[in-house]
């Protein structure tokens, strides 16, 4: 999938399909529909935006310094900062609220210190849960215990023997499942009695942490992974007080929170008098329990505007763990800047090739449209031949393939292009609109901008969206910010990474209660944004011949008052929950509906089903007082325009007059459907 396109191309199927269920049979409706769902301010669609995340900036070392087990690989810097505050080597660990971003490596954040701590406690021979971490769902929580499990068989240090057979030192368990209270002792299928690793052939494949409950009680794990609500049964239940029997004061150090930002409302009262009763439970005072909170719906910065929210996050998080939290325990995201990203000198120009030649052929994969586009850019052709040359350094296994090497030699290529550095500039502060970005990009690089019109530079700007999208980095195992500066051919790299994260966002609004604007002309809009000086009504489309219809309540009270002035008609409420109950969709029509379409000229050319209608009705846009007859509104003056109308009604066998209200153009039975009711 293209990035750049599949947002277009979502958005046109999207307008395809709605344009073939609402087949209206005048072009008019037809057009202002359209019109409608393009607007780009109150339409069908937002967007798409567009935005090139910059990589997180390495830490200057590895933090070693930090914790007896070796560290396996470069941190972000914001992993580092966590790793200072979270440490129990030769300090007592600090509570911390990490508030980055999707893909940040959050989850390393507090695993890396928390297996540490973990590995000196068990060679000290000391006993009990050291450390709970509760996620908000269960899939959540098992995905994360098998993260755990598989960085425990991973290092050597945590593992006992060799091979798929070797055993764990730390132990994870997995706390998840309802509890029925019928059957307490219950043991649910395919439960793991002992950490294990599952192979496929000659390949590692799953690792699993303890999911046996009972097992879990006989022997408590280090590390308890579990939800809220289990966490709770352990607390009560007197059948799991074994699992605590170990734990003494100070054998809990640590409890995480992720997703911090859920647990809010009653969610989060219930969690806050939890974790109070976990404290009293295992004796633990305030400050001596290490609290930690995940969060990526909030982003750390250091101008004053963003102080707020960090003293508020950590005000409310400090409540919620009964902790004194300050400012200074949130740790955001640090990115690259544009300028170290780039690598100078910058070629001249980056060559554009034609747009026709932009576009994806029928069928082809985004690497497939990648690969074939790249040279007309002047990017290294695939597979490159000189792919060691292009990028050099000893890749793990499994990544070394003339795909990956590709990739890296793309974006050692596309970090000296003038276009990429004009993109990048473009999204420096934040995400643009798709037309924002080919605008602000053009206007910055020659030769794009050399590119007639915007559909051509759109098509161009989309290729090269492409390739920055197939670009990797892969940071050494040094300080380095990125690969390929310096290091030698020998050196070892890390699975490689996207060069720049890219992101296509198109908001598609809910097509729901939507309604027509009294009038004449067709002019459509969503019937809960206010218009006080224009009525509304909720629309319907005729499946039968394509009429866009009005669908009201009569007034019963408003008929005397009109007729005291001569005139014989009715006024129609405009209430839209009123007009949806009075539908009756799966239960009788009210009598009091009724259907109004606006009449044109050439109607009578084209008699109805049935005999002609005679009856002239006249509706007012403002008053929405129907009349038979031309002529003013009698209740305010107002002019009034011509519209067919239908309110049939029928009688049930029980006696009871419901309605059974009709297309006002063909007169065809149950043919109108609302318009995203």
């Amino acid at each position: 999938m293209l990035p750049a396109t599949l947002a277009q191309d979502i958005r046109q199927q999207v307008i395809h399909y709605l344009e073939a269920t609402f087949n209206f049979r005048r072009r008019d409706d037809e057009e202002a529909l359209r019109r409608f769902i393009n607007d780009p301010e109150n339409g069908l669609f937002k967007g798409p935006w567009v935005q090139i995340r910059r990589p997180f900036r390495p830490a200057a070392d590895h933090g070693n310094r930090f914790f007896d087990l070796p560290v396996p690989f470069l941190p972000f810097r914001h992993q580092w900062l966590a790793w200072r505050r979270l440490t129990s080597k030769g300090q007592e660990p600090a509570s911390t609220l990490i508030t980055t971003g999707t893909g940040s490596g959050k989850t390393e954040c507090f695993q890396v210190p928390i297996l540490d701590h973990c590995y000196r406690e068990n060679r000290a021979g000391r006993k009990g849960i050291k450390a709970i971490i509760l996620y908000p769902m269960n899939a959540l929580a098992a995905d994360q215990a098998g993260r755990f499990a598989e960085e425990i068989f991973r290092t050597p240090a945590l593992c006992w023997g060799t091979g798929p057979t070797r055993k764990a030192r730390i132990r994870v368990g997995l706390y998840t499942g309802r509890f029925d209270p019928a059957n307490p002792n219950r043991v649910s299928e395919g439960a793991v009695s002992e950490m294990k690793i599952e192979m496929d052939g000659e390949v590692e494949k799953v690792y699993r942490a303890i999911t046996d409950q009972q097992m879990l009680q006989d022997q408590p794990p280090d590390i308890l992974l579990t939800n809220y609500k289990m966490l709770d049964f352990l607390l009560m239940r007197p059948k799991d007080k074994a699992i605590w029997r170990y734990n003494r004061k100070g054998t809990l150090r640590y409890l995480v929170l992720d997703e911090l930002h859920t647990y809010d409302g009653a969610q989060g009262a219930d969690v806050a008098c939890l974790i109070r009763r976990l404290k009293e439970r295992l004796d633990i005072a305030q400050g001596e329990l290490c609290c930690i909170g995940t969060s990526a719906t909030i982003a750390a910065g250091d101008d004053e505007t963003t102080q707020d929210p960090l003293a508020r996050l950590a005000d409310f998080a400090g409540r919620l763990f009964e902790e004194p939290l300050q400012p200074e325990c949130v740790i955001g995201e640090d990115r690259l800047t544009v300028e170290e990203i780039l690598r100078a000198p910058l070629a001249d120009f980056t060559p554009v090739p034609a747009p026709g030649d932009c576009r994806a052929r029928e069928g082809e994969t985004a690497p497939e449209f990648a690969r074939r586009i790249a040279p007309r850019f002047g990017a290294p052709a695939f597979p490159t031949d000189d792919g060691i040359t292009l990028f050099p350094g000893q890749l793990p296994p499994g990544d070394d393939t003339p795909e990956t090497r590709w990739t890296l030699a793309l974006g050692q290529w596309i970090r000296s292009q003038p276009l990429f550095a004009s993109l990048l500039e473009a999204t420096r502060d934040g995400p643009r609109t798709w037309s924002e970005l080919v605008a602000q990009v053009a206007a910055a690089d020659p030769a794009l901008r050399a590119v007639p019109e915007f559909g051509a530079r759109s098509e161009v700007l989309s290729a090269f969206f492409a390739l920055v999208a197939q670009a990797r980095e892969s940071r050494r195992k040094a300080s380095s910010p990125l690969a390929g500066e310096g290091g030698g051919e020998g050196a070892e790299l890390l699975p490689p990474r996207p060069l720049t994260p890219t992101q296509v966002q198109l908001w598609i609004r809910e097509l729901r209660r939507l309604g027509r604007l009294v009038s004449d002309q067709p002019v459509f809009g969503w019937l809960d944004e206010q218009r006080p000086d224009q009525r509304i009504l909720p629309v319907a489309h005729c499946t039968e011949c394509g009429e866009s219809v009005w669908v009201a309540m009569v007034d019963p009270d408003s008929e005397n008052p009109i007729q005291a002035r001569g005139v014989q008609g009715f006024q129609l409420i405009a209430d839209v929950a009123r007009i949806y109950q009075g539908w009756g969709f799966e239960r009788p029509m009210s009598k009091w509906m009724v259907a109004l379409s606006p009449w044109y000229p050439d109607d009578d050319a084209a008699p109805a089903q049935g005999a002609l209608e005679i009856a002239e009705w006249h509706l007012s846009k403002d008053s929405l007082v129907l009349r038979l007859g031309p002529g003013p509104c009698p209740l305010t003056g107002s002019p009034t325009f011509r519209v067919r109308m239908n309110r049939d009604t029928r009688t049930q066998a029980a006696g009871q007059t419901v309605g059974a209200v009709k297309c006002p153009h063909c007169r065809s039975d149950d043919s109108l459907m609302f318009i995203g009711a």
